[in-house]
């Protein structure tokens, strides 16, 4: 009866986005960018502006809109690398520092989708690539000659004239969209970057909690922590569990109770990875 009748009716769709990633031997999907081959990608940028975006965008798990909207003053540089920070702010709790650099108008345009806070959680190893190419960046940038001087703070700005990028995502989603499927044969945009922040997260990042019975994999509710959802659920979309990590997990508990090997299931689960590393490695030799 089509969407008004079921919607008046009071009927839902009985399918749901699905929780679980099936990634392929580099932890890629039709979401989330093969997260193996990213620093390839990244090192393959045609300029150090865009090196600077795509390593800070793989770093924070950051929207591309947030990321045009950074100003310098976000990307908080210590004396100790430890400290060093990258902060995602709000436009619209700054719009009497943005109205000196754009027009109102464009202003109230900004795509931004607002975060629970600011902090971002810089993962290894697109952070430490992230500030080598801010400063190949920055120094390219005090080198430009322009016709007229830079009146803005913006971090992402034009390699032609200096202006800020806000409103220009076409033209660097091209440059982005360009490399990736070069590198992977497959079409990729930035929000695949932001899938595979959510994705290592979940599946594949020390766990700092000594009271977690996993050592890889942080709770769902830290990840929501870390992307800024206000809403769990959207986490979800993001952060899905690796499918070959849960079938794993299953085939060592059923090893255990039905096998004449390993008599517990974390002597099954080594059993059964230690065999997953082999075939591994095997796919490897083949790759290479």
């Amino acid at each position: 009866g089509g969407a008004r009748r079921i919607k008046r009716v009071g009927l839902s769709a009985i399918s749901k986005p699905s929780t679980l990633a099936h990634t392929d031997m580099y932890g890629g999907d039709e979401l989330t960018f093969p997260i193996d081959r990213c620093k390839e990608l990244i090192e393959s940028a045609p300029s150090a502006r865009d090196k600077m975006l795509w390593s800070l965008l793989a770093a924070t798990g950051a929207r591309i809109s947030e990321a045009l909207t950074m100003l310098n003053e976000d990307v908080r540089v210590d004396i100790d690398p430890a400290f060093n920070r990258v902060m995602i702010i709000d436009p619209d709790t700054r719009r009497n520092v943005l109205i000196k650099y754009i027009s109102a108008a464009q202003l109230n345009d900004l795509p931004h989708k607002g975060r629970a806070h600011p902090e971002t959680f810089l993962i290894e190893p697109f952070v430490s690539m992230f500030w080598i190419a801010l400063d190949e960046y920055r120094a390219e940038m005090r080198a430009q000659r322009l016709m007229a001087p830079v009146r803005h703070d913006f971090l992402v700005r034009s390699l032609v004239d200096g202006e800020p990028m806000h409103n220009s995502y076409q033209a660097l989603y091209e440059r982005f969209h360009k490399a990736a499927l070069k590198l992977t044969q497959r079409p990729y945009g930035f929000h695949s970057l932001r899938h595979m922040y959510g994705y290592y997260l979940v599946n594949h990042c020390p766990n700092p909690n000594p009271h977690s019975h996993r050592k890889f994999g942080l709770e769902l509710s830290m990840v929501q922590q870390f992307m800024g959802h206000a809403l769990i659920k959207t986490t979800k979309r993001y952060a899905r569990q690796d499918a070959h990590l849960l079938q794993a997990a299953m085939a060592a508990a059923n090893f255990a109770r039905l096998s004449e090997g390993p008599k517990t299931v974390l002597e099954a689960r080594i059993a059964y990875h230690q065999q997953e590393i082999k075939q591994l490695q095997q796919l490897a030799l083949e790759a290479a």
